[in-house]
Parts: C-alpha cells; structure tokens; sequence
C-alpha cells in the first residue's frame, strides 16, 4: 500500500515509506496520508520538545505509532482542562495544525517524566491515544522521525516537510 515506492528503496535503506490509517495526528497527518522516515534519525539525534516521532506501540510492540513529543525526560508535566503546564509553566504550542480540547476527560495529574523517557500525544486531542493513555514512553522505543508527505488524495499536501 505504499504506491509502489517500497521497490525503489533498498529494504535495509533507513529511508521508509508509510501510510497513516488513523485521525490521531490530523490535521499534521491525515488518514491516507503517505510519508517517508528516516528510521536511523534518532539513533544519533535526541528527540527535542515538538518533534514529530515513530514509535512501537507500547501495546503491540511490533506496531508502529506517530505522535508528536510534548515533555522530555526529568521534566513535570500536567494538563488541565487541555491545557499543557511543563513544570509549572503553560505550554504554548504555535501550531495551527493541532486540534484542541477544553474539558477534563483527559487531564493528566501533575507527573514527572521518567529518566530515558518522552511524554507524547498526538495532534488531534481528543481523539489521540497517546502518553495520557498509556504513559511516557521510552526513547528506545523512538524508531524514527518522518520527513515529508510524500503522496495524498489532496494534491496539495504532497511534499509537506515535516520537521
């Protein structure tokens, strides 16, 4: 399902191509949406506050999510009322992309980020399972950052640099 661009890519290139089944990332990422990553990325970078990251799925470890980094290791965050505090301060964030809530259905409790650990969610707010479901995730478990949209069924989206 990849428009054939898995054969124009060696199998072990670190350059992957994927779709996006789901609405978690919209409206960054839409359902269809076809991206290519760089699966090494993260093995020479540190995942910074905002990054948009390929993780395994805390559940399924064999599957693969997108979500975008919120709080880093060591660092206390909470939400209220879908607002994001990092220790003690509101986070704004400056992206027009992302899908708000204002209730409480999520609010998470004032927690620290464990050592070696990220704290992510997804774009779409409320209708994202992320780290306000499942908790802080490793940074071993971070596999890669995408690059750009490569092919969707709005023409316009095509070659959207994502970092």
């Amino acid at each position: 399902m990849y428009f054939g661009i898995g054969g124009l890519l060696p199998e072990n290139n670190s350059i992957k191509p994927f779709d996006i089944p789901t609405d978690g990332m919209a409206n960054t990422l839409k359902i269809d949406d076809m991206i290519i990553a760089d699966m090494d990325y993260y093995k020479v970078t540190e995942v910074k506050r905002n990054d948009i990251v390929i993780f395994s799925d805390p559940a399924l470890s064999h599957k693969l999510m997108i979500k975008r980094a919120i709080a880093l290791e060591s660092e206390k965050i909470s939400i209220i009322n879908g607002k994001i505090f990092i220790n003690g301060k509101e986070y704004k964030e400056n992206n027009s992309d992302i899908i708000y809530q204002n209730n409480n259905k999520d609010d998470v409790h004032e927690t620290v980020i464990p050592e070696d650990c990220i704290f992510v969610m997804g774009d779409n707010r409320p209708n994202s399972l992320d780290s306000r479901n499942f908790g802080s995730i490793m940074k071993e478990n971070v596999k890669g950052k995408p690059l750009y949209i490569y092919f969707s069924g709005s023409f316009n989206r095509i070659g959207i640099n994502l970092h």
